[in-house]
């Protein structure tokens, strides 16, 4: 996104707290199929999700004169989308979050490099759909929204360097499950 995006998007921004509708429906336009996603991703459930992008949608709506314009819109948004994912993953399954707390090296291969070294992206998008949840998360962030760090630990309410154990964790458990899984392929397909 370019600056003058970014500044486009904190003019709407301003103005649905002044409450311009017709601002709050460019934006909701902009970010529907994008934050619905990101939450169906977290929830696995498209009519629970849905709820919770209308949630979402209707914070942005009220809330919009509490942005602070520290961040992108994106990463307020999104880090809305993710407090009320966790919100309901917390009431749905009673879980505990873990957080991690300490640092890893910023050295994790891109999804491309995965996706190459897999050969299928079928068995890299089943690799990570087997991580925990918080990992998944982190991963989705950084490989396929393309967020920096930085902006994960703000989206997921944590200290960036718990973001990066996560990654550095996942990328390790997508790397041995691609191998699992392409061993299996490979005698799949000499059978």
């Amino acid at each position: 996104m370019s600056q003058s995006d970014s500044e486009d998007e904190h003019a709407l921004i301003r103005r649905i707290s002044a409450g311009d509708k017709t601002a709050f429906r460019q934006l909701y336009d902009a970010y529907e199929k994008r934050v619905f996603f990101f939450i169906k991703r977290r929830l696995d459930d498209p009519h629970e999700s849905a709820d919770v992008f209308h949630e979402v949608m209707m914070d942005v709506w009220r809330k919009a004169d509490q942005f602070e314009g520290r961040s992108k819109v994106s990463t307020w948004i999104l880090g809305i989308a993710h407090n009320k994912s966790i919100d309901l993953l917390r009431k749905r399954h009673r879980r505990e979050w873990d957080e991690l707390d300490e640092e890893a090296p910023d050295d994790a291969p891109t999804a491309v490099d995965l996706m190459a070294a897999a050969g299928d992206a079928a068995i890299v998008r089943r690799c990570v759909d087997g991580l925990k949840p918080a990992a998944r998360e982190a991963v989705t962030l950084v490989f396929f929204e393309g967020l920096k760090y930085r902006e994960i630990a703000e989206t997921m309410a944590c200290a960036e360097g718990t973001i990066k154990a996560r990654v550095h964790r996942a990328v390790k458990d997508i790397e041995t499950c691609v191998r699992r899984c392409g061993l299996a392929k490979s005698k799949e397909t000499a059978e």
